[in-house]
């Protein structure tokens, strides 16, 4: 048993009983290295995480004025609103462009 699992709050955690053992993620890959299907162990109910990528890029400051104070506005910090506000602008984009081709 790996250290992490000593801890008292893991404990109630993890199950003697065979049948409701959920090995812990370093365990699945040893069994997917010896060729043993971990398929069990997987829903396939999640979303794929894109590595981010850090970028540098000259904002006007009247432009991040207006950022910070919907910042504040809405609780969230600057990087979130400008993240945001991207996710919403390619969006319409890519719905445009659906329009157009249809």
């Amino acid at each position: 048993m790996t250290e992490i699992w000593k801890h008292p709050y893991y404990e109630d955690c993890r199950s003697d009983d065979p049948e409701q053992f959920i090995p812990s993620a370093d365990e699945i890959a040893d069994r997917a290295d010896s060729g043993e299907d971990i398929s069990k162990f997987f829903s396939n109910n999640g979303t794929i995480k894109y590595p981010k990528q850090r970028i540098s890029m000259d904002i006007p400051a009247d432009m991040l004025k207006e950022l910070d104070d919907i910042a504040s506005e809405l609780n969230l910090n600057r990087q979130a609103v400008i993240v945001t506000y991207l996710r919403h602008a390619l969006n319409q984009h890519h719905m445009s462009q659906k329009h157009a081709q249809s």
